[in-house]
């Protein structure tokens, strides 16, 4: 095997430009088209992390907007609850006063009866006192005797107006 050195040098350039030919049509538009992915890639990447980053805000908003949403929702119950709590005591407050007052009409009713009782009381006390003395007299006993029952009776009419 003897070595040609024309053959080669042939072989050498047919290599060189095989491979001219390769980077020129291949390379070139293959790293270009590499660049071109890696580009999209990348910029897929920056609006993913824009989208990533627009959707924690967004979140975060919306968290605070239902915090909000939520903290407003309490102090309306609170507020409603106060306000219930002011009618229940008002209604109470109501009942309470509509009660005293048939309290004190109830009692002065009841001292009336009692002062009309007391009264009917008196008045047949002093109508059987009366007939009483007048079948004394009826008897015939004397005056003096009369005067005497009646300062001796006084004092028992007296007690029954206490």
């Amino acid at each position: 095997m003897e070595l040609d050195f024309g053959t080669i040098l042939v072989q050498v350039l047919n290599f060189l430009i095989l491979f001219g030919l390769l980077w020129v049509l291949l390379y070139k538009p293959l790293k270009q088209t590499l660049e071109n992915r890696a580009k999209t890639i990348k910029d897929n990447l920056e609006a993913a992390e824009r989208a990533r980053l627009e959707a924690q805000n967004k979140l975060k908003e919306l968290e605070t907007k239902l915090a909000n949403i939520e903290r407003e929702a309490q102090e309306r119950i609170n507020e409603r609850l106060k306000y219930a709590q002011k009618v229940s005591n008002s209604i109470i407050e109501e009942a309470k006063a509509e009660a005293q007052k048939i309290r004190e009409t109830a009692l002065r009713e009841i001292n009336e009866a009692k002062r009309k009782a007391i009264e009917e009381i008196k008045e047949l006390t002093v109508k059987l006192v009366t007939e009483t003395f007048k079948e004394l007299l009826d008897r015939e006993i004397s005056e003096a005797y009369t005067r005497k029952a009646l300062i001796k009776a006084m004092p028992k009419i007296t007690q029954i107006k206490r």
